[in-house]
C-alpha cells in the first residue's frame, strides 16, 4: 500500500477526481502500470465522488471526499475524514478480511482513497430490501460482523488514538441528524440533545458510523461493508440504532412486509449479542429505541431525508418517532407498532 502524507490541515490545490484523468493520476502514483484504464462514475453517494477503475484484470474503487455534501441544505464536513476511513478499513480488515475492501493507496493531500473493488457479483443490500426481499439470515450475518468489530475493539485504549477526533461524526451525524431535528422539533429538543451528548461522550469501541443497507454489498458467497468515513471510537448503540432506523424506514415503505423487517431486525440484534458475548445486555433497551427513533425522525425531517418515502409514510415515521423519543421506557416492539 502506497501513501502520500502531507499535513491534513495544509490548504492546497488538490487533484479533482475525473474519469478522464484518473488513469494518468494512478499511473503517476504507481498504483497502475499504464495510464490507459476504463473508468466510470459510481452514483448514489452524497459525501464523495466515486469512480470504478478497471486496469487489466484489476478493479479499483477510487473515492474523494467532498467538502460540501450533495444535499439541498448546506452540509459541510472535513475532507480529512478520508484518512480516518483508511485507518478504519485496515483495522476492520484484520478482524474480518473477507468483508472489508483492501486499501491500495491513500493521498492525504488530494483527499483520495483507492480500494480494491468488491466482487462484481455483490449487489447493494438496500435494493433487495426495497424490493421486499427480506432474509433474516442476512441479518444474522450482519449482526455477527458488526459484533466482531465492536467486540474486538471494546475498551481498547490503543484504538482511541487514530479515532479521537469526533469532528467528522459531529459534522456528518450529530449536526445534520440530531441538532437539525432538535431545531425543527423544539418541544423535543432537550431530550434529543441529551441523546446526542451521550453519543459524543461515550467511548467504548470502534463505531462504523454509517452501518446502513446502502453500505452493505451481498451475494451468495459473502458480504462487503463499505464507507467507513464516519468511523470513530464511541458508543456501540449508534451502529445498532442506525441499522434499526433504516429497517423501520423500509417497513414504512412496504407496510405489507413490516413483520418481515421486524424479524430481520430481531435476527440482527440476537446475532450481534451472541457475537459480543452479551454486549447488548449492557445497552439499555429504552436508550436503543430512543436513539433509533431520533434517527428515524432525522430521516424525514433532517438534512438528508430518505428518498423513497411518500408523505403518508413520512407522517407515520414522524408520529412514531416523536412518541418514542419523548419516552424513556419504550420497548423494541413499540418501534414497529404503527
Amino acid at each position: 500500500m502506497r501513501e502520500s502524507g502531507a499535513s491534513l490541515n495544509e490548504v492546497d490545490d488538490s487533484y479533482v477526481l475525473d474519469p478522464a484523468t484518473i488513469g494518468a493520476y494512478l499511473a503517476s502514483h504507481g498504483v497502475v502500470a499504464e495510464a490507459s484504464v476504463s473508468a466510470v462514475v459510481l452514483g448514489g453517494g452524497v459525501s464523495n465522488d466515486v469512480v470504478l477503475v478497471k486496469a487489466g484484470a484489476d478493479e479499483f474503487v477510487v473515492k474523494q471526499a467532498l467538502p460540501r455534501l450533495r444535499v439541498a441544505e448546506e452540509w459541510l464536513a472535513p475532507r480529512e475524514r478520508i484518512a480516518t476511513e483508511a485507518v478504519a478499513l485496515r483495522w476492520a480488515r484484520v478482524v474480518a478480511p473477507d468483508a472489508v475492501p483492501e486499501v491500495v493507496y491513500l493521498s492525504s493531500e488530494d483527499y483520495l482513497l483507492v480500494m480494491a473493488a468488491a466482487p462484481a457479483t455483490r449487489r447493494v443490500w438496500k435494493s433487495d430490501l426495497l424490493r421486499g426481499t427480506v432474509d433474516p439470515g442476512t441479518g444474522c450475518k450482519l449482526g455477527e460482523l458488526l459484533g466482531s468489530w465492536h467486540g474486538a475493539s471494546l475498551g481498547d485504549a490503543h484504538m482511541l488514538g487514530p479515532f479521537v477526533d469526533l469532528e467528522p461524526f459531529e459534522r456528518l451525524r450529530i449536526e445534520p441528524y440530531y441538532r437539525t431535528v432538535a431545531r425543527r422539533h423544539p418541544d423535543l429538543a432537550p431530550r434529543i440533545i441529551e441523546l446526542a451528548t451521550r453519543l459524543l461522550t461515550t467511548r467504548r469501541c470502534l463505531v462504523h458510523g454509517d452501518f446502513s443497507p446502502k453500505n452493505i454489498l451481498i451475494d451468495g458467497e459473502g458480504i462487503s461493508v463499505i464507507d467507513w468515513e464516519v468511523a470513530h471510537f464511541g458508543d456501540p448503540v449508534f451502529d445498532l440504532a442506525f441499522m434499526l432506523c433504516h429497517l423501520r424506514c423500509k417497513a414504512a415503505f412496504r407496510p405489507e412486509s413490516a413483520g418481515d423487517y421486524r424479524q430481520l431486525a430481531s435476527a440482527f440484534l440476537e446475532s450481534y449479542d451472541a457475537a459480543t458475548h452479551g454486549l447488548l445486555e449492557t445497552v439499555d433497551e429504552g436508550d436503543l429505541v430512543a436513539q433509533s427513533a431520533c434517527l428515524l425522525l432525522a430521516r424525514v425531517d433532517g438534512k438528508s431525508p430518505v428518498e423513497y418515502l411518500d408523505d403518508s409514510a413520512r407522517s407515520e415515521c414522524r408520529l412514531l418517532a416523536r412518541e418514542l423519543i419523548a419516552r424513556r421506557d419504550a420497548s423494541f416492539g413499540e418501534l414497529w407498532s404503527r
